[in-house]
C-alpha cells in the first residue's frame, strides 16, 4: 500500500478498521488458546480447568458489532467495515440484519470479493435461495475452487428441491436436485430432499431409499432422515416401522419439536395414550408454537386416563391457539366437567361451582352441565341461579325428547319452588339455546 498517496482522512479510516479487525482476532486467539490449553492446566492443577468454548462468544460477538457500528457511524461509505459487520450478525443469526448490512457492502463496493457470498449465505439461511442462487454462482465464478461456496450453493439448490417437491412440480424438483448433487456429489441434504419430493408424489419405495443413501452420506442427518422414514411407513400404514424411526430420530441429540410430536401423535391414534404423553410434551417444550396441536391431543388424552384437572392446563392453552374451534372447546368443557365433579367429592364445593360456570360457558348447550351447575348453586344457597339453569336444562330436555330426564328436571324445579322464594312466573322469559 503506498501510505504517501493516502489522504489523512482515508489514512484514519484505513487504521481505524485495521484496528476493530484487530479486537477481533485478539478475542478469536485468545478462546482458541484457551481451549487448547485446557488439558495442560487440568494435568498440572496449577489453574481451574477452562472449558472449551466457540472461538468468540455472543458476548464477544456483540461486542464487535457495537464497534464495527461505532466505526460506520465515522465511515459510512467504508464497504470493508459492513463486511465485518454483517460477517458478525451472521455469527449471531441475525441473518435479516446481516442481509441489510452486506447489501450495504455491496453498495459501497459492488466487486468487494466475499460481501456477494456472504450475502448469499445470508440469504438462504432467510429461504431467499432464488435470490441466493445468483450471487453464489457469481461468488463461485470468482472462486471455482472454494469447496464452502459449492456447498452453500448446493444448499440453496436443495432448499429449491424441497419446495418445488412440495408443490408437486416433479421436473423443476429433479432439476435443483441434480444441480445440487453435481455441485457436491456426496452432499447428503440434497438426496434428503429428493426423498421429501418423492413422499410427497407418494413415490414411498423410491422416498425411503433417497432418505437411505442421504443418511449414508452424511450421519448427521439422523433426526432428518429418521424422521421422513418414519412419516413415510406412517402413511404405508406400518405403525411398527414408523415408530421405530421415529425413536431413532429422537436417540441422539435432537432439538426439533417434530419427531418428537408424530410419535406422541401415533401413539394416541394406537391408543398407546400413556406412551403418548411423554413425547407430546417434549414436543411442547422444544416448540410451543409448531407443536401447538399437542395442547389438545394431551388434554384429550389426559381425559381418556382419568387426569382431569391436569387435562384443563393444556385444554385451556389449546382454546386459545383456537378460540373458535367446537371440538376444542367441547373438550375442554368435558375436562371441567369432570374435574368439577372431582371437586365436589372432595367437598371443594366453592372450586367445583366455578369449574362448573366455566364448563357452561365453552358449552352451552349440554343439559347435563346446567344440570350439574343448578345442583352447584342450590349446594351454595342461591336459589336464583339454581332454578335458572335447571328452568333452561328442562327445556333442552325437552327439545331432544328425552323424556325421563325432562320428568325428573320439573321434580327438582318443583322441590325449588318450594325451597326458594320465587315462582314459575319468574322465569318465564328463560329461554334455552336452540339444540342441533
Amino acid at each position: 500500500m503506498n501510505w504517501k498517496a493516502l489522504s489523512p482522512a482515508s489514512l484514519q479510516e484505513t487504521l481505524a478498521r485495521w484496528r476493530v479487525r484487530a479486537e477481533a482476532r485478539f478475542e478469536a486467539v485468545k478462546g482458541n488458546l484457551a481451549a487448547r490449553f485446557a488439558p495442560f492446566i487440568r494435568k498440572t492443577g496449577k489453574a481451574p480447568a477452562v472449558q472449551e468454548a466457540p472461538a468468540r462468544t455472543p458476548a464477544e460477538l456483540k461486542s464487535l458489532a457495537e464497534n464495527f457500528r461505532k466505526e460506520l457511524a465515522k465511515y459510512p461509505h467504508n464497504a470493508d467495515l459492513y463486511y465485518d459487520l454483517g460477517e458478525v450478525l451472521i455469527e449471531m443469526h441475525r441473518y435479516g440484519e446481516a442481509i441489510q448490512t452486506l447489501r450495504e457492502c455491496l453498495k459501497c463496493n459492488p466487486e468487494h470479493p466475499k460481501g456477494g457470498f456472504q450475502l448469499g449465505r445470508a440469504c438462504v439461511e432467510m429461504g431467499r435461495d432464488d435470490e441466493a442462487l445468483g450471487l453464489l454462482e457469481k461468488a463461485l465464478e470468482k472462486n471455482p475452487d472454494s469447496d464452502l461456496v459449492k456447498k452453500s450453493l448446493a444448499r440453496a439448490h436443495t432448499n429449491l428441491s424441497i419446495a418445488y417437491g412440495r408443490k408437486k412440480r416433479q421436473q423443476d424438483a429433479m432439476k435443483h436436485f441434480q444441480e445440487a448433487v453435481r455441485l457436491v456429489p456426496s452432499f447428503g441434504p440434497a438426496h434428503l430432499s429428493m426423498g421429501v419430493c418423492h413422499a410427497e408424489m407418494g413415490r414411498y419405495p423410491e422416498a425411503l431409499e433417497s432418505f437411505r443413501e442421504s443418511l449414508r452420506l452424511d450421519k448427521n442427518l439422523i433426526v432428518d432422515a429418521n424422521y421422513y422414514m418414519g412419516g413415510v411407513f406412517a402413511k404405508l400404514g406400518d405403525s411398527k416401522k414408523a415408530i421405530k424411526h421415529y425413536h431413532e430420530a429422537i436417540s441422539v441429540t435432537c432439538k426439533s419439536a417434530m419427531p418428537y410430536l408424530k410419535l406422541g401423535m401415533l401413539y394416541a391414534k394406537l391408543k398407546r395414550y400413556k406412551e403418548a404423553v411423554g413425547p407430546l410434551k417434549i414436543a411442547l417444550k422444544l416448540s410451543p408454537t409448531l407443536a401447538k396441536e399437542a395442547n389438545y391431543k394431551l388434554g384429550a388424552i389426559f381425559i381418556v386416563l382419568k387426569q382431569y384437572e391436569e387435562s384443563i392446563e393444556y385444554l385451556r392453552a389449546a382454546s386459545e391457539i383456537s378460540p373458535d374451534n367446537e371440538k376444542v372447546l367441547d373438550t375442554l368443557a368435558r375436562g371441567l366437567f369432570e374435574t368439577a365433579n372431582v371437586k365436589n367429592k372432595e367437598e371443594k364445593f366453592p372450586e367445583a361451582l366455578e369449574l362448573l360456570k366455566e364448563a357452561v360457558r365453552y358449552d352451552p348447550k349440554n343439559p347435563g352441565y346446567r344440570v350439574a351447575l343448578g345442583q352447584a348453586f342450590d349446594r351454595a344457597g342461591e336459589g336464583y341461579f339454581a332454578i335458572f339453569q335447571f328452568t333452561i336444562a328442562k327445556q333442552m330436555f325437552s327439545q331432544l325428547g328425552d323424556e325421563k330426564s325432562l320428568t325428573e328436571s320439573i321434580k327438582t324445579l318443583v322441590a325449588m319452588f318450594n325451597k326458594y322464594p320465587y315462582s314459575p312466573k319468574d322465569f318465564e322469559k328463560v329461554k334455552a339455546p336452540r339444540l342441533g
